[in-house]
């Protein structure tokens, strides 16, 4: 492995302290392809040495996919893992001999334990009820003489009617031809139906005390939109209970014998909770986008929410009511959030929330403020805070690159908003603060009572001020229009021939504060201009001893059709007074008298620079 010394220079941002983590480790080539929730840290055999385990997704994303532990800097073992894995979370058994945690690895449809590192358990998750029309589908044709495309029609059906099908009707509904079908029924249609729901999440729950080493359940997502609870012994299911949506992350506090709240993330949007005794969730939050970190700090009594719509939400968890999660302010990103992950410094009495970005930096938000910045160089793609050895606190994170990196806390560490020093918000929005509201006066009392008692004719007499401001505002965007631009057509184009009014198209318009402005002609014609002008002459009329042109004149051999063409002429003040006068600009064709198009330029008052 390559293994650097460790460094301090771990922020690139001009004002932020540089000093606070040191970089204890870092491999650019461990080859890490994961996320967030196979990350964790645990004291696997019970010595006070917290160990890394990271599971691998392997290279090509199904392949080679393998549990890693590591002790300290070096890696102690590698475990082969049989599928793709989804989250790993270590729990507490109650079994004879020294505490020790088992590691919990959810893949497909089941959880691997492991005690000791070694295969310990595997749960497979409860099998589904079979549609009973699906059933009597499958039973009609094992009869002699069945018409397949009469079966296909039965399980669409089935599939339309909002019912699930299982693995072997989803495969006999993909073939594509009737000989292809005929041979998977004489192949399958004996093999009995199963349907088999898959993990989407993964979570531990302290059973009855909150010690580290206390008995342990273990929480689960479906895809089939149910949460079960898990008895750490014997794997039996405590209690289920189901939410409206796929569960996609939780986030847990409480005891399971006593009282517990669990928020779940789900694909809708929304983030639904559940509570001891109940088997449907409760919606709590309606997020305008997908959520991708969900943090809970119950001792600051609010949830941290990220979202794919670059913004970092909190919402207090105190309310009553309706506003039981109220929203408490809303810190809009300049880039994509794709991890977090809830930080508690206990020396400090800290706790703060991580905010891995798309921009290769790590913002750590004390509520929210910024108080630190680790740039990382590339993105994060899986973060995890915690123990790590014999440190307290400890920071793991893996790049999109693979590489693996360690950092720790420097002792007597203090954290402070670092204000202007970083700009990696666009936005601050701020829901739920209180404002200072003055006391009532009697002049307060007085003018409300008078709005009471007349609002009829306040209203009437402010809707005719509003449409008289409206007509003002009008009539000078006219007049304005009307003098920058004020356009006249002749009718007699180039050689004394007939052109159509809106042949010639001039616009023009002043850049500058003075004294000296750049005057910018832009001409155009129709794209079926036939023929199109050619032979031009743009001629300035103005007042000489006001202001002073470098061309007076410019000749144009040609405009071409649908193509607009701009011409500049720097003009100068040479007044001394504060006056201002127009320009007029007539183009004219070079052998003829008559115009064919003119406009009247209002020059702005010269600034004194």
């Amino acid at each position: 492995m390559d293994e650097e010394r460790p460094s301090t220079n771990n922020s690139g941002t001009s004002g932020i302290p540089a000093d606070r983590w040191l970089q204890a480790y870092h491999d650019r080539f461990a080859g890490f392809n994961t996320i967030t929730p196979n990350i964790c840290l645990a004291d696997l055999f019970a010595d006070g040495d917290t160990k890394l385990l990271i599971a691998d997704m392997g290279a090509q994303w199904g392949k080679q996919m393998q549990l890693r532990v590591y002790k300290g800097t070096a890696l102690l073992s590698e475990h082969t893992l049989v599928d793709l894995p989804l989250a790993i979370a270590p729990f507490y058994m109650n079994l004879p001999g020294p505490k020790t945690p088992a590691i919990a690895v959810a893949s497909g449809s089941s959880i691997y334990v492991y005690r000791n590192m070694r295969p310990f358990y595997k749960y497979s998750l409860p099998a589904l009820k079979v549609a009973d029309a699906e059933i009597e589908a499958w039973s009609t044709v094992l009869q002699d003489g069945a018409d397949l495309n009469v079966f296909r029609d039965l399980l669409v059906n089935v599939l339309a009617s909002g019912e699930s099908l299982s693995a072997k009707s989803e495969h006999f509904l993909t073939t594509s031809t009737i000989q292809d079908a005929e041979t998977f029924v004489r192949q399958h249609a004996e093999s009995p139906l199963r349907r088999q729901t898959v993990l989407t999440t993964l979570s531990t729950m302290k059973k009855s005390m909150h010690e580290e080493d206390a008995l342990t359940c273990i929480v689960l997502g479906t895809e089939n939109r149910d949460v079960y609870i898990l008895e750490p012994d014997a794997f039996t299911v405590l209690t289920s209970m189901t939410v409206p949506a796929v569960p996609v992350m939780m986030d847990i506090t409480g005891l399971f014998d006593v009282d517990y709240r669990i928020l779940v993330a789900c694909r809708d949007g929304c983030i639904y909770s559940l509570k001891r005794g109940q088997k449907s969730a409760k919606l709590c939050l309606e997020l305008h986008s997908q959520a991708v970190g969900l943090c809970v700090r119950p001792s600051l009594g609010c949830v941290y929410v990220g979202c794919m719509d670059h913004s970092l939400r909190c919402y207090s968890t105190q309310g009553k009511g309706p506003n039981k999660y109220a929203q408490l302010w809303i810190v809009q990103l300049n880039h994509a959030i794709v991890a977090m992950q809830s930080i508690t410094i206990k020396s400090l009495g800290l706790e703060l929330v991580a905010v891995c970005c798309q921009d290769a930096n790590i913002y750590m938000y004390k509520e929210k403020e910024v108080v630190d910045v680790i740039d990382t160089g590339d993105p994060v793609t899986a973060i995890r805070y915690g123990r790590l050895g014999r440190e307290d606190n400890a920071l793991v994170y893996v790049t999109r690159s693979g590489a693996l990196t360690v950092k720790i806390l420097r002792r007597n560490q203090t954290f402070e908003s670092l204000g202007k020093a970083v700009n990696n918000s666009s936005t601050n929005l701020t829901a739920g603060n209180k404002f200072v509201i003055p006391k009532k006066t009697k002049l307060f009392v007085d003018q409300t009572m008078r709005e009471r008692e007349n609002a009829a004719t306040m209203h009437r007499v402010f809707q005719q001020d509003f449409q008289r401001m409206k007509l003002i505002a009008a009539r000078q965007y006219a007049e304005t229009i009307q003098k920058a631009g004020a356009i006249q057509t002749i009718t007699t184009g180039p050689n004394g021939k007939e052109h159509s009014i809106a042949e010639v198209k001039l616009t023009a318009r002043v850049q500058g504060l003075g004294p000296e402005f750049a005057l910018i002609i832009t001409l155009s014609c129709a794209k079926d201009a036939f023929p199109p002008p050619c032979d031009l002459l743009i001629v300035y009329s103005y007042d000489s001893s006001i202001y002073r042109l470098d061309r007076p004149y410019c000749f144009l051999p040609y405009l071409a059709p649908g193509i607009a063409t701009s011409v500049s002429v720097r003009v100068t003040c040479i007044s001394e007074l504060p006056v201002s006068d127009s320009i007029k600009v007539i183009v004219v064709p070079y052998d003829s008298t008559a115009p064919s198009v003119t406009a009247l330029i209002s020059m702005p008052v010269a600034q004194n620079v």
